[in-house]
């Protein structure tokens, strides 16, 4: 009976199938030894990608903060403009009174002319 049951295994074995077994198991070992490739490969993507959205949050939080800081620089910029304009207007119409002054002093008639102190003549004299 065990002669019968190992030719029989051994003409099956014989006619090819063994090369087709060997070749099943070849195959499944390859097989096994890229799926253990990529997923490592997997692995390290989905570490790299981890590492890139931290990096990505931070560089988000820095850009916020430098638009807050260039937002605060630009109105800072409009508030000295608007100081700027304030000062030119007061300087305009200061001047403006200096120049009526002066034109009434060179229209004054000569008879409101009189002794003035050195000191003051030449105080008045140096006014803009």
């Amino acid at each position: 009976m065990f002669k019968i049951i190992g030719s029989v295994i051994m003409r099956w074995l014989g006619g090819g199938t063994l090369a087709a077994l060997l070749a099943m198991g070849g195959g499944w070992l390859w097989h096994d030894w890229q799926t253990g490739r990529l997923e490592e490969r997997l692995a390290e993507a989905r570490g790299e990608s981890t590492d890139l959205r931290t990096s990505l949050s931070q560089w988000q939080a820095e850009a916020e903060r430098r638009k807050q800081m260039l937002d605060q620089v630009r109105e800072d910029a409009r508030a000295s403009e608007a100081a700027r304009r304030e000062l030119e207007s007061r300087l305009e119409k200061k001047d403006a009174a200096y120049q009526e002054l002066r034109q009434q002093i060179a229209a004054a008639p000569e008879s409101d002319d009189g002794p003035v102190a050195p000191v003051l003549r030449k105080t008045l004299e140096d006014l803009p």
